[in-house]
């Protein structure tokens, strides 16, 4: 008697065959399901710590804007020179990917 496994869509010469494959298979989709979140929680917390570092890297730069004595008080002034950064940040990653 042939068993058709429709999880893994194929056949078995037995039942045990087929549920021991299935068993197999679901063991590893289990694994591949906890490699995949705890990844996806390492890219999430490096995402968190690198904005992190942003905002604070952030509040120096601007303390040090202030001692050299350049005006940004507005939100607008903050905003263009935050543009700028980015797209320095562009220009040499660009550069960087280039060479």
């Amino acid at each position: 008697m042939i068993i058709y496994s429709e999880i893994l869509g194929k056949p078995f010469n037995s039942v045990e065959a087929c549920l021991k494959a299935e068993k197999e298979y679901e063991v590893k989709q289990k694994e591949a399901e906890a490699r995949k979140k705890a990844e996806r929680e390492k890219l999430e917390n490096a995402v968190y710590e690198t904005y992190n570092t942003l905002v604070n890297s952030w509040i120096e730069y601007m303390k040090a804007i202030d001692k050299a004595g350049y005006v940004a008080d507005s939100l607008e002034e903050k905003a263009i020179i935050f543009v700028e950064v980015i797209n320095d940040a562009e220009k040499r990653q660009n550069k960087a990917a280039q060479s």
